[in-house]
């Protein structure tokens, strides 16, 4: 194919979940995404390195934006954050993440 268009502008993205139940990872109340499935193992020794004990964990690809939308909007429907590749500190602390906001309560709050 000589020109290819891009037709995602978010995945693909990796969702961490407990391999028993296959519901995705959360932590402190927001579910978790990776950018990096690669990153997986890493991601799993920071969180517990931070006082988080993750469970036995698989993954799902989100492969289109919109299985994405669609897990960002059950997941604020449900009163939880979004966090793509959080780190922390070893108290607990974020240190690093993108945070998912819906951007009609960003606009909410300032007007």
């Amino acid at each position: 194919m000589a020109h290819q268009t891009v037709e995602n502008f978010y995945a693909p993205l990796v969702v961490p979940v407990g391999a028993d139940r296959g519901e995705p990872f959360e932590i402190a109340g927001a579910v978790v995404m990776l950018s990096d499935p690669l990153a997986l193992a890493d991601s799993v020794a920071n969180w517990a390195a931070a006082g988080v004990d993750p469970p036995p964990l698989s993954t799902v690809i989100l492969e289109s934006d919109d299985q994405f939308d669609a897990l960002v909007a059950s997941s604020f429907l449900a009163g939880m954050g979004v966090l793509v590749d959080p780190l922390f500190d070893r108290r607990g602390k974020l240190v690093s993440a993108c945070v998912i906001e819906n951007f009609a309560v960003l606009v909410a709050t300032v007007e």
